[in-house]
């Protein structure tokens, strides 16, 4: 029974469903199990209670994301740094509440739209629209019934109804519009003195003790990073051509699935099956071949799995050690390989998949991960960033003398006064120096000639003092024009901001409850979480 088990979960069905998310984010997911109270529970909202079990959930998907996103750089101590716990259990609140808000605004979902909405999944798609076998075929994989499938779509459609009507109290103003208009439009040239790192880093004062501080803090940025090597046998489609023998309904199937191949542009017509044939017969065989040299790889990592053979016995090809994303002429040049070298988990006895030539049963050789060495080993690298940093600060001081007297006409000499390009507030960077929101916001505080902003602003590896020489104000007389499309810009982000506002007045008028010996930061209220925040930050 196992074994029938483990070989029809390698099927192509059960494949596709491996990329299946039926439920995209956890936002979507179980909520009607909240009506029914638990003894044990994780939070309460307005009375509807959220268990430990949804609760657990939630984390483990999330932590699941981050580290098939991240793989072996998530440490223990970067997942505690991104407050997965906290975030787990306030997803959950904030779908609660929203539920309690659509049924309080009588937000439905008609039997016509949830049926529109389940039709319109192209993962139910087969030869270009839904097919009812497909669609019962993935939900039985999933262990779910039509109508457990519906109910939970349909809490899934409310939640997104439910978002957008919250989203409705978003408003464009025209002074919106203006300000828009006017950063978009008003340009400033700036001359600029650059004071670099690299000429203060000199002046850093060096102690073992600063050393070890700086590298707890910084240790991150000198972690190495994660070697594997592969094992691997490969098995070639071109070997089963041979035993594949086309029949007529195959050919048929083939023909039809991939109709799109064969329509003729220039004549606007779709070629027929006779004149194609050869082709799709090809395609047929490949398939087919695709098909038996899948199965082939599959049972012998069953037979590895069943300690009947083990990669020890086999004639497979072993890879150097590489990093992640590294182009090593010694791996095999489908990109997909490295990614499933990478994807694959150490404790596995091997992975099966597909390429455009053939099938590969893979496993990892050696892993060697990474790690954040031992001060020792990286002194001379730790120094250098160090000695770097602390210049960034005095160069920053040094900076501001200047800046803070505001003698800009006067620099010159050993100072070297260069000019900017001209920019907006818009820009992505300041041209050519780079990037720095502050520098941008505080110079656009007064876009005037003559204006020196009363601060030095590091940027990359250097300290900036600022003086506005040039400004370009915008043609109002254009406004009009643009104010329609100005408008449609930024409704967007506007309707982000009304979300987050109206979801935060609904948090706040809401009776929520935690478990306190779950969640004791959040259970003592607002100020003990942000405590914890700032906490987390230092």
């Amino acid at each position: 029974m196992l074994e029938a088990i483990r070989r029809n979960a390698r099927n192509k069905v059960f494949q596709s469903m491996l990329g299946i998310i039926i439920f995209v984010f956890v936002f979507y997911f179980g909520y009607g199990t909240f009506r029914s109270a638990q003894k044990t529970f994780a939070a309460e909202v307005n009375g509807v209670t959220i268990s430990l079990a949804q609760y657990s959930q939630s984390l483990a998907q999330m932590e699941d994301f981050y580290r098939r996103t991240f793989g072996s750089q998530l440490s223990p101590e970067l997942l505690e740094q991104l407050g997965l716990k906290d975030r787990a259990i306030e997803v959950l609140i904030e779908r609660a509440l929203l539920m309690d808000y659509a049924q309080s605004k009588n937000i439905n979902v008609s039997d016509e739209e949830l049926n529109a909405a389940i039709k319109a999944q192209q993962i139910f798609f087969a030869n270009g629209a839904f097919d009812q076998d497909r669609y019962l075929a993935i939900l039985k994989a999933n262990s779910l019934t039509h109508q457990q499938y519906k109910d939970e779509k349909r809490i899934e459609l409310t939640l997104s109804k439910a978002q957008e009507s919250l989203k409705d109290a978003a408003n464009v103003t025209d002074q919106d519009v203006e300000n828009e208009y006017r950063a978009k439009n008003t340009y400033v040239t700036c001359e600029y003195v650059a004071f670099k790192a690299e000429d203060y880093a000199a002046k850093a004062v060096v102690t073992e003790e600063k050393l070890a501080e700086f590298y707890a803090k910084e240790g991150e940025a000198f972690k190495t990073e994660e070697k594997r090597s592969a094992r691997y046998v490969f098995f070639p489609a071109s070997k089963y051509m041979a035993e594949v023998q086309p029949d007529e309904d195959g050919i048929k199937k083939t023909y039809q699935a991939r109709a799109g191949l064969f329509y003729d542009e220039a004549a606007k017509r779709q070629k027929t099956l006779e004149e194609v044939r050869s082709q799709v017969v090809e395609l047929y065989k490949l398939e087919k071949a695709h098909e038996k040299a899948y199965a082939a790889a599959d049972n012998l990592l069953m037979d590895i799995e069943d300690k009947k053979t083990s990669w020890d016995k086999l004639s497979a090809t072993t890879t150097p050690m590489v990093t992640r994303g590294e182009n090593n002429p010694a791996l095999p040049a489908d990109p997909r390989f490295a990614a499933a070298l990478f994807g694959i988990s150490p404790s596995s006895p091997g992975e099966v998949f597909d390429t455009g030539e053939g099938v590969y049963l893979l496993s990892i050789a050696v892993a060697q991960p990474s790690e954040i060495p031992p001060l020792a080993r990286v002194r001379e690298q730790v120094r250098a960033r160090f000695a770097l940093e602390e210049g960034k600060k005095l160069a920053k001081e040094a900076a501001e003398k200047l800046s803070l007297k505001q003698i800009f006409p006067s620099v010159g000499g050993s100072y070297n006064v260069l000019k900017t390009e001209s920019f907006n507030k818009k820009a992505d960077s300041i041209p050519p120096i780079g990037a720095s929101e502050k520098a941008k916001e505080a110079i656009f505080a007064n876009p005037t000639a003559g204006f020196i902003p009363s601060s030095a602003y590091v940027i990359g590896d250097a300290a900036y003092i600022f003086k506005v020489v040039a400004v370009k104000l915008p043609e109002m007389i254009q406004l009009p024009s643009q104010s329609a499309s100005i408008r449609q810009e930024l409704l967007p982000k506007k309707r982000e901001e009304a979300y987050a506002a109206e979801l935060k007045k609904l948090k706040e008028s809401a009776k929520i409850t935690y478990n306190e010996a779950v969640f004791p930061e959040l259970a003592k209220g607002p100020a003990a979480t942000e405590e914890k925040k700032e906490g987390a930050a230092k």
